[in-house]
């Protein structure tokens, strides 16, 4: 296989523009972070790319004389590291681009800001904690609950339209969650994302061809993912076939598109101030 042959299935993430930073806006700080996430989402598809059009035998065709059949493999491929690193900044932007939502409210109200965070959880009632009165609070818990006695707003947003919890519906909902909470992840160790195959495109060899053969499933101790047919020669041209980067498993996005994920949350999170911008300074 020839690296003019050799495709990506993932989203070629645009170069951003700047944003449009609002004259004494408390979410500018915001605003900058879900920028720069779109700026190192935009830095790894570059990197993708690059690496996509130079890497060569992604996917070979092996011929068994004895049987006579050809049997379609995916070599073992790793991302580079200058793919993975942009990643896990524009995790870390994301999470940031929330948290400063609430710490810009703190600093509006004169409250402390240096222990706030946006509220994720588990379930809807973990969430729910953050806005309830208890002794028993943690102290980020309980700065966010100083925080939403000066704005009545904040609960419904966070608890009805957000919803950042395993589970959580609507626009945001799960997905935000999943996303976002991979970042305690990141503090211990880097993301790296998978490279899986997302299908075969046509190829021909002499009595043989494969029309968009998809993956039915592969594995370092079983390499082989599909037969794909009978040939009385060994010579044939390799496949053309298209590969993608996804989350690795015993992350919260399993098996999703990583590039596709990124700049849906970049999405989700400058809608996220927005709704901030509308409720507390739009009025």
């Amino acid at each position: 296989m020839t690296d003019k042959k050799c495709r990506s299935s993932s989203l070629v993430v645009p170069n951003p523009q700047l944003p449009v930073l609002v004259p004494s806006s408390i979410f500018n700080d915001s605003r900058l972070k879900v920028y720069r996430a779109h700026c190192f989402a935009y830095e790894a598809s570059q990197i993708w790319e690059i690496w996509i059009r130079e890497t060569t035998d992604m996917a070979r065709i092996d011929y068994d004389a004895s049987s006579q059949t050809h049997s379609l493999y995916q070599n073992l491929l790793v991302p580079p590291a200058e793919f993975i690193l942009p990643i896990s900044d524009c995790l870390r932007c994301l999470r940031s681009g929330l948290d400063y939502l609430v710490s810009a409210l703190a600093r509006k109200a004169s409250l402390p800001d240096d222990s706030i965070l946006f509220p994720f959880g588990g379930t809807r009632g973990d969430v729910e904690k953050s806005f309830k009165d208890d002794a028993n609070k943690q102290r980020r818990a309980q700065a966010l609950y100083n925080v939403q006695l000066r704005y009545q707003g904040l609960k419904e947003i966070v608890m009805d339209r957000i919803q950042p919890w395993n589970g959580g519906e609507g626009e945001f909902g799960d997905f935000l969650w999943r996303l976002i909470t991979m970042d305690n992840i990141d503090k211990h160790r880097l993301i790296t994302p998978t490279v899986i195959f997302a299908d075969v495109h046509t190829t021909a060899m002499p009595g043989l061809s494969i029309e968009g053969a998809r993956i039915s499933g592969f594995g370092k101790a079983n390499p082989a993912f599909q037969t794909v047919g009978w040939s009385a020669a060994e010579g044939q041209q390799q496949p053309d076939s298209t590969v993608d980067a996804v989350f690795p498993v015993g992350t919260k996005l399993e098996g999703a598109s990583v590039l596709s994920a990124f700049v849906k949350g970049a999405n989700l999170v400058d809608d996220a101030v927005k709704i901030f911008a509308s409720e507390f300074e739009g009025k």
